[in-house]
């Protein structure tokens, strides 16, 4: 590595898994898509398709706390909310909720 000069050098541009518009570099020297595409780099562009699956509909968080609606109902409810995917009602993107994220809202 040091015969070709490649000794102390970061790794090449292309093996980034991010996009130049993702990293803290676009923010100190911001470079429009064409730029960056130019040098060889890559650009992250956002999926914009819709979620295409059922989405669960939250309940309030008070149906998930077994101390207002009881055990079995709580655990029903529970059940469907992390088999089931969430859909962002601001970004309409898909997550999932996980158990102990859902105990944290639970308890405040």
């Amino acid at each position: 590595m040091r015969s070709t000069g490649e000794w102390g050098e970061f790794f090449p541009h292309e093996l980034s898994p991010f996009g130049y518009n993702e990293t803290v570099a676009n923010e100190y020297f911001p470079m429009t898509e064409d730029e960056v595409r130019a040098k060889g780099w890559n650009w992250h562009t956002e999926d914009t398709k819709p979620f295409e699956g059922t989405a669960y509909v939250p309940l309030p968080i008070r149906e998930y706390d077994e101390r207002v609606v009881g055990f079995e109902t709580a655990q029903k409810n529970i059940d469907g909310v992390l088999t089931g995917t969430v859909v962002c009602e601001v970004t309409k993107k898909p997550f999932k909720i996980i158990k102990q994220e859902l105990a944290f809202y639970i308890e405040n």
